[in-house]
């Protein structure tokens, strides 16, 4: 098992896999970060270019980074060269049994409430303590920071970061690429691109699309 990233949330997803008994054969994968060692808590490999990665067997692979953009990036880079993405989701998160549909290479953390009839996009991470509540839509490679509350019918688009412990009210819809910051309530609808702060959010800032 690879895990894409070093820092950090790559280590809570370690600490996740291991109370799993699944960190039997782990490795990293960081080829940016240069404050790092060679081995993670002296025991777990971190490679440095996608070359080295060959001798790996076992061609699954997690994010361990928060950010939408990249998580989307390095997914892509990855699979283009035949690995497949994969999901971790941590024991202490409580799921409904009732059509919540989750997609592939999510990271859902500790003591996550996951609520009936929820669709959740592939590349998600739904970081620890944060819930989300009935027919609500999270898209593809957002990022549900800790403690954040996404109320029911709420729909949340691609690439957007949701700060810790935000709330979303009920039925608001929020566009693709967006921020919203920590603490932030979101009681209106969020255009696509857009920075949103405060109670109530408003906008404080259009960013660039990301193109995919």
């Amino acid at each position: 098992m690879l895990i894409i990233g070093a820092k950090g949330h790559a280590r809570e997803i370690l600490d996740i896999l291991e109370k799993q008994n699944k960190a039997e054969e782990i490795y990293f994968y960081d080829d940016i970060s240069i404050d790092i060692p060679y081995f993670l808590f002296n025991k777990y490999p971190i490679i440095r270019n996608s070359e080295d990665i060959n001798n790996i067997k076992d061609k699954e692979f997690l994010l361990g980074i928060g950010n939408p953009h990249l998580r989307k990036i390095m997914a892509e880079k990855f699979k283009s060269l035949g690995w497949k993405l994969v999901s971790v989701i941590s024991d202490s998160s409580i799921i409904s049994n009732n059509e919540v549909i989750l997609g592939d290479g999510l990271n859902i953390m500790n003591n996550v409430f996951i609520s009936c009839e929820v669709r959740i996009g592939e590349g998600a991470l739904i970081n620890q303590r944060a819930s989300i509540h009935h027919n609500s839509v999270i898209g593809n490679y957002c990022e549900i920071s800790p403690g954040a509350c996404i109320t029911g019918n709420v729909q949340i688009g691609n690439f957007t970061s949701i700060g810790a412990g935000a709330i979303i009210i009920p039925r608001v819809i929020i566009g693709d690429n967006c921020v919203i910051g920590a603490g932030s309530v979101v009681t209106k609808n969020i255009p696509d691109n857009s920075v949103a702060v405060g109670v109530p959010a408003k906008v404080i800032k259009e960013v660039e699309p990301f193109n995919e």
